[in-house]
C-alpha cells in the first residue's frame, strides 16, 4: 500500500535503549532476527512470546523497521508470520532488527545513521522525507552529527525538542566541534531546542558545505546566562547556505553569531551579544521584526551588492560596537526596501554604505536614527520620511534586559506612513504600523484616538 505518512523517531536517554529500539512502532519493541538480499521484502524471525505481534504494527509509513548495523526503513506491508517490506531494498544476513520503542542516544553510532543516508541496499540507511526525530529530554554528543543523504533521497526532516515547559538541550562536549555537519540533499528544521558547546574549545552549531536550507523554530544557540554558548549558528564552508530564524535567538555566543557568506532570512528572532559581530559577510539578507543589539561588531553586514528583493523591515538595532548595518560591494540597488526599523545607540553609524558606488539608491523610509556614534547614515542619503533625533522610549534598553519594547514617540509611524492607505491610497484600509520590532499592544475597545488596522489583524486600538 502507498505510504501516506512520514515516522516520528522518539529519543529518550532515561527510558529507551539503542540496541532494542527503532525509535517509531509499536510502545514494545518487536525483535528477531532479519535477512534479505537486495530487495524491500525482508525475512524476519520473530524472538519471544510476549511482544506485539507482527500484524498489529503500522503499514502506513509510520512504523520504522531498525536493523542492527543496517539502518533504519520505513514499513510498507507486512504478515504476522515472516515477512516484512520495507520501503527500499535491503541486504542484510541474520543481522538483529527491532520495531518500535524509544531510542536512547543521538550520539550511539547506529543512531547515527538517521542522519547519513544512502540508496545502498547495505546502508546505512535513514531519514528519507519528512521524518521527525522527537527529543524528549537532553542529549549529549561527542562529535559532530553529519546530516546528509546521497543522490535519489532527500531529506527535509526535523528535529524538535519540547516547546513546554522548556526546550531540550544538544550540547556539545568535544574541543573545536561543530555540532552538526550539513552536506547535499539535506533539509533540516529544529524546532523547540537549544544548542549548547560545554568544552573550552568552542565553534559553531552547524558548519554546512551546501546550498541547502536550515529552519529554526522556539529555538536558541547559546543562553541567557552566558553558560556553555557556542561560537555561533552556521559557519559556512563552501557554499552558500540558507539559514531561516523564526522565533529563535543566537545569544551570548563566543564568536560572530553567523560566520562567513550566508543568506539569511529573520522573522520576529534576535541575534545579540555575540563577541564578534551579529552577522559580519551576509549575501542576502531579509529581516523582520528581528533584534540585533550589544553584539561586539556591526550589528548586520551585507558584503556585496544589494540586489533581488532584499528587505529590511521593522526591526530593532541597538547597542553595536561597531555600524547597525554595513552595505558593502559594489552598487546598492534600488529595490533594497530598509524600512520602519530603529538604529539606536550603535557606536559608529546606523547605516554605513562602504560600497564602491550607490548609483541608484534603495527605498530608505520611516526609520528611526536615534543617539549613534557617528550619525545616522554615511554614503547615502534618506528622505523627510525618517526620523532622526526621536527617541524610541524602550522599557529597558540595557544589554542584560534588551527589553525594546517603544514608547508614544514611535507610535503609529511606521511604513507607509499616517497620510497613506494601503495600496497607494486605492483601498481605504488604514494601517499605523509602529517602528522598530515591537509593536505597541492592541486594546479593542480603547481610545479611538490611538486607533490603528493592520491587514489580516483584527482591527484594534494603540494602548
Amino acid at each position: 500500500m502507498p505510504l501516506t505518512v512520514f515516522p516520528t523517531i522518539t529519543f529518550n536517554s532515561g527510558s529507551g535503549t539503542d540496541t532494542q529500539a527503532s525509535g517509531a512502532g509499536s510502545t514494545l519493541a518487536i525483535s528477531g532476527t532479519a535477512a534479505a538480499a537486495g530487495t524491500t521484502s525482508v525475512s524476519v524471525t520473530i524472538s519471544g512470546t510476549t511482544l506485539a505481534p507482527l500484524s498489529a504494527g503500522a503499514t502506513d509509513g509510520s512504523a520504522v523497521m531498525w536493523i542492527s548495523g543496517i539502518g533504519f526503513a520505513r514499513i510498507d506491508t507486512h504478515n504476522s508470520v515472516d515477512t516484512i517490506v520495507v520501503e527500499r531494498p535491503i541486504t542484510c544476513t541474520g543481522q538483529s532488527f527491532y520495531i518500535g520503542g524509544k531510542r536512547a542516544t543521538l550520539d550511539n553510532a547506529d543512531s547515527r545513521y538517521l542522519f547519513a543516508a544512502t540508496v545502498s541496499p547495505t546502508g546505512p540507511f535513514g531519514i528519507s522525507g519528512n521524518w521527525n526525530i522527537q527529543l524528549e529530554d537532553d542529549q549529549t554528543i561527542t562529535s559532530a552529527i553529519t546530516l546528509t543523504a546521497n543522490s535519489g533521497l532527500f531529506n527535509y526532516a526535523t528535529i524538535k525538542g519540547n516547546a513546554s515547559p522548556a526546550r531540550r538541550k544538544i550540547t556539545q562536549s568535544t574541543a573545536s566541534a561543530f555540532l552538526f555537519n550539513q552536506t547535499v540533499n539535506s533539509y533540516w528544521h529544529f524546532d523547540s531546542l537549544e544548542f549548547n558547546h560545554s568544552n573550552a574549545t568552542k565553534n559553531y552549531v552547524i558548519q554546512s558545505t551546501t546550498t541547502r536550507q536550515v529552519s529554526f523554530s522556539n529555538c536558541i544557540a547559546g543562553n541567557s546566562a552566558g553558560l556553555s554558548c557556542p561560537s555561533g549558528l552556521m559557519n559556512r564552508a563552501g557554499n552558500v547556505p540558507s539559514v531561516i530564524l523564526y522565533n529563535s535567538s543566537v545569544l551570548n555566543c563566543r564568536s560572530s553569531a553567523m560566520a562567513n557568506n550566508i543568506n539569511l532570512h529573520s522573522f520576529g528572532s534576535e541575534i545579540s551579544k555575540s563577541v564578534g559581530s551579529g552577522v559580519p559577510n551576509a549575501s542576502i539578507v531579509n529581516l523582520y521584526q528581528s533584534i540585533i543589539s550589544y553584539n561586539g561588531g556591526d550589528g548586520i553586514v551585507s558584503s556585496s551588492s544589494i540586489v533581488n528583493n532584499e528587505n529590511f523591515v521593522n526591526n530593532t538595532i541597538v547597542g553595536n560596537t561597531g555600524n547597525g548595518f554595513t552595505i558593502g560591494g559594489g552598487n546598492l540597488q534600488r529595490n533594497a526596501f530598509i524600512a520602519g526599523n530603529i538604529f539606536a545607540s550603535n557606536s559608529f553609524y546606523g547605516i554605513n554604505f562602504s560600497g564602491s558606488s550607490a548609483q541608484s539608491y534603495p527605498t530608505i523610509q520611516y526609520n528611526d536614527f536615534f543617539s549613534n556614534g557617528s550619525g545616522t547614515v554615511n554614503g547615502i542619503t534618506f528622505d523627510s520620511t525618517n526620523l532622526s533625533a526621536t527617541d524610541p522610549q524602550f522599557t529597558n534598553g540595557v544589554s542584560g534586559t534588551r527589553d525594546f519594547s517603544i514608547g508614544t514617540n514611535l507610535r503609529g509611524l511606521g511604513f507607509p506612513g499616517t497620510a497613506s492607505t494601503v495600496g497607494a491610497n486605492t483601498s481605504s484600509t488604514t494601517t499605523y504600523f509602529d517602528i522598530g520590532a515591537s509593536q505597541r499592544q492592541i486594546i479593542t475597545g480603547a481610545a479611538s484616538s490611538g486607533a490603528r488596522t493592520h491587514p489580516g489583524m483584527n482591527a484594534g486600538v494603540n494602548s
